[in-house]
């Protein structure tokens, strides 16, 4: 019983041993390939987009038959809800890489109605390798390229880098991988597999472009078996005839008709049937209305204001003359883009906006400024006689200097960089007190007004004092403007203007409606011959009311008030650099009533419209505004540039521990004069 009992235990430890035995080498078959669920099981760019799908947006079919070594792996992924897919046919499933060639049967190679492509076994259906990209009705095969494939137990992995070609003859690529994690499951006979572009003698349509566009427009149809011979196309647009430009037997180009509305495009050759090929959408073109701003450079924002665009910045091209711009934001409405490098600066381009392919009817233009320069500042000269704020001027390569606020000095420098009183050579009687109010050049020539009379000088050395009343020599002037070969001052209410340097004046008595005059400061540089602007800087401080701004467009003659308020100005405290003109914009620096009435609330306005409204220019204080054509500067803690009529203002940092108190634009360079809180006083430049 006992013996028994032993060799029935042996016996079933026996057999434990062989189950265990099979068990641990079942298990131990191969390594594991489980994918990780957490990463995408196919990435791809298509085109510049990209698409990371889960194992369930993609499906794999593999064909096998018996006796037949040759196997076959056909992947159809759903790239989105819109339909579009991306489908790989494998004919000889192996590892390594295949590289592509054209699909037969497709516009790209025709191929013979009379040869098998690719046969693997007598029975199987004659189908090469391909890649298919099936978008908004269009179908694309891939034309060159490779595919590259790995295989691991029942997984397989296909990457690819292959090139597609669109109806218009564009290329566009294609780049990724998939895992197809135990791709045997799905498995058919070899005698199911379908060809998508049987060769045979029917026309196919395979892609248009564009899909979208208006009456008129030229559409390119590509497919197989067109005819040469234009009248024997027949192409439809929703039932509607289009008139067929050109034609080769894998190519048409045909007009978008008149009366034809959105739905499928068909085609029929000769005695052939008709197919139908992608929808043709008839679009409303979009209307550009407002271009904002109309000039910048390189990387600025511009806004553009119309209807029929999109909210899909995918739709919108916006084109720079022939560079498309980079589209930031997208509204039906209204669109941002950024403006492109390469264009050519100085000069204006054509601003155009198309949506979905169609071009705006209206166009606008763009003015393409040079980029900002580097600023780098030079140390030229301490002059601690100077003030804090100051006045230059430049002839040439000369350059004069004086003071904000009754100043005893006028420094002349040949170069930019050593400097000389010549105070002492004014024309004035010196036993008074002297006031220079306003410095002032030309190309040929220095001109200042002081609190006895006017003077001139060709070199900025040597002065002659001028006498536009004679009866009144030593007369006070305040403002002055030299622009379009004449000199012009203004005194209470008479205005005195020359056209020969101050030889000779002609007087002219004028009336500024609502002003009682009492003191008349400040004829500006004008943005062009014509236009004159002029401001009562008379109990400026103190009143502290806002002030009526005056504006000629006859060189003086008459004047009106603006309907545009300025603040106030401080004009009377020494900061005489508080208004000028660019090539399209006014600008002038006060503080409006209620704001606090210090001199460093002084903010920079700028209008567009010659004085009838204003609009305030960033935050800063402004101690000193010069403009020159378009390049306008302005600041304090910072020297603030524009180099397109102030539209937009770049901000440099000052020489450290300097504020600005004075700015002088010349052909080369930027001067300006700073003051630090230990007295120092200096001038600088910086090349241009």
């Amino acid at each position: 019983m006992i013996t028994h009992l032993q060799n029935t235990f042996k016996a079933v430890g026996f057999m434990l041993l062989i189950i265990t035995f099979f068990s641990c080498s079942k298990s131990q078959k191969g390594p594991d390939v489980t994918p990780d669920k957490t990463k995408p099981a196919l990435t791809a760019k298509i085109n510049g987009a990209d698409y990371n799908l889960a194992a369930t947006d993609f499906t794999s079919t593999y064909y096998t038959a018996d006796g037949d070594d040759i196997k076959a792996l056909q992947t159809t992924a759903n790239l989105d809800a819109s339909g579009s897919k991306l489908v790989f046919f494998i004919s000889d499933l192996k590892g390594g890489s295949v590289n592509l060639s054209k699909k037969a049967g497709t516009s790209l190679n025709p191929g013979n109605p009379a040869l098998k492509v690719n046969a693997t076994t007598a029975t199987a259906t004659p189908v090469q390798t391909y890649v298919q990209y099936i978008n908004g009705g269009n179908i694309y095969f891939a034309n060159s390229g490779s595919i590259t494939v790995t295989i691991n137990a029942n997984t397989a992995t296909v990457s690819w880098d292959i090139v597609f070609k669109d109806a218009a003859g564009k290329d566009f690529i294609s780049n990724g991988s998939y895992t197809a994690a135990n791709f045997t499951n799905n498995a058919k006979p070899k005698t199911q597999i379908v060809d998508p572009t049987p060769v045979s003698a029917k026309p196919t349509i395979e892609s248009i472009s564009p899909q979208q566009g208006k009456y008129n427009d030229t559409v390119t149809i590509t497919g197989v078996n067109y005819s040469s011979v234009l009248t024997e196309n027949i192409v439809k647009f929703n039932g509607v005839d289009a008139a067929v430009k050109t034609a080769t037997p894998t190519r048409l180009r045909v007009l978008v008709p008149l009366t034809g509305t959105t739905g499928n495009i068909s085609l029929k050759v000769k005695n052939s049937e008709t197919v139908n090929g992608p929808v043709f959408t008839y679009g409303v073109p979009p209307n550009l209305i407002d271009v904002k701003p109309t000039e910048g450079r390189t990387g600025d924002l511009v806004t553009i204001t119309g209807i029929n665009f999109s909210n899909n910045p995918a739709d919108v091209v916006v084109k720079f003359g022939t560079v498309s711009a980079t589209v930031v934001t997208a509204t039906t409405t209204q669109v941002t883009v950024k403006v492109p490098a390469g264009l050519k600066t100085g000069g204006f381009v054509p601003l155009t906006i198309s949506i979905k392919g169609i071009i705006s009817s209206s166009v606008s233009t763009y003015l393409v400024d040079a980029p900002y320069p580097n600023l780098n500042w030079e140390d030229l000269a301490s002059i601690n006689g100077l003030q804090n704020i100051n006045q230059m001027a430049h002839m040439g390569q000369t350059l004069l200097i004086t003071g904000g606020n009754n100043p005893g000095y006028l420094y002349y420098s040949a170069d930019g960089k050593t400097y000389s009183n010549v105070y002492n050579n004014l024309p004035f009687n010196k036993s008074k007190k002297l006031v220079i109010n306003v410095l002032k050049a030309d190309k040929s020539s220095y001109y200042i007004s002081t609190n006895q009379g006017i003077a001139k000088s060709t070199n900025g050395i040597f002065w002659t004092k001028l006498t536009p009343e004679s009866t009144e020599p030593d007369s006070s002037f305040t403002g002055m403007a030299i622009t379009s070969g004449y000199i012009t001052i203004m005194r209470y209410t008479s205005l005195y203007r020359s056209s020969d340097g101050g030889a000779s004046w002609r007087h002219t008595y004028i009336n500024l409606p609502g002003l009682a005059l009492n003191y008349i400061a400040g004829i500006y540089d004008a943005y062009s011959s014509n236009n004159l602007f002029a401001v009562d800087t008379s109990k400026n401080y103190t009143s502290k009311d806002e002030k009526l701004f005056y504006r000629s467009t006859n060189k003086g003659i008459t004047w009106e008030a603006t309907k545009g308020y300025t603040g106030i100005y401080y004009y009377n405290l020494g900061y005489k650099d508080f208004m000028a003109a660019a090539s399209y914009s006014i600008f002038c620096a006060f503080s409006y009533k209620g704001a606090a009435q210090t001199e460093g609330s002084q903010r920079l306005y700028r209008s567009t419209n010659k004085g009838d409204s204003w609009t305030q220019v960033g935050t800063e204080t402004c101690n000193v505004i010069k403009a020159d054509s378009a390049t306008v500067t302005y600041g304090s803690k910072t020297f603030n540039l524009s180099i397109n009529d102030g539209v937009d203002f770049k901000s440099y940092p000052l020489p450290a521990g300097y504020t600005l108190g004075g700015i002088e634009i010349t052909p080369s360079y930027y001067y300006i004069t700073g003051f630090n809180t230990a007295g120092d006083r200096k001038i600088f430049r910086a090349a241009r």
